[in-house]
């Protein structure tokens, strides 16, 4: 299990802008100073300590608080690179979701919000624990996209997030 201890005799975290640099480069091909990690598919950065990729999101818990988030860690402006710790928050699973941008698909333009062609009706719905709640069905969208709204907000208590 990687301490706080042993993070911070490898690598230095700039909480201000998010940068991780190397302090221990783990091979001579890696100069001390140099930024560490790479850049994954996924848009996230992940550090190799001990020859176990982690995410940086993650290790800034680590760095900053002695222990890593319980859940997930959720980038409040939703750049997977920024991981300024300000930009930083742990979250549950269902709270993480709910700050993700609109999916491409999307044809309301609003999370949560969708027409049912069959009822002709715009549905609003929310998840929570990976089951979906639906809040109900309205004849015009803003009714179901103020339903939904009041609902989320009820849902995830504090956790503030974008709707769009």
């Amino acid at each position: 299990m990687l301490s706080q201890e042993r993070l911070r005799e490898l690598l230095e975290y700039d909480c201000i802008t998010g940068v991780w640099t190397w302090l221990q480069p783990p091979n001579t091909r890696i100069r001390k100073g140099s930024v560490a990690g790479t850049i994954q598919k996924n848009g996230y950065r992940y550090i190799t300590i001990d020859k176990l990729p982690r995410k940086a999101s993650r290790l800034a818990f680590l760095y900053m608080n002695g222990e890593l988030p319980e859940h997930e860690v959720d980038h409040i402006d939703r750049n997977p690179l920024n991981d300024a710790w300000i930009n930083l928050r742990s979250c549950d699973s269902s709270q993480n979701k709910i700050n993700r941008r609109l999916r491409k698909d999307n044809s309301s333009g609003y999370k949560g919000v969708h027409f049912n062609k069959r009822k002709s009706k715009w549905v609003a719905r929310v998840w929570k624990n990976s089951k979906e709640i639906v809040v109900g069905s309205f004849d015009n969208l803003e009714d179901a996209v103020n339903a939904r709204t009041i609902a989320a907000k009820n849902l995830y208590e504090n956790f503030e997030c974008e709707e769009t």
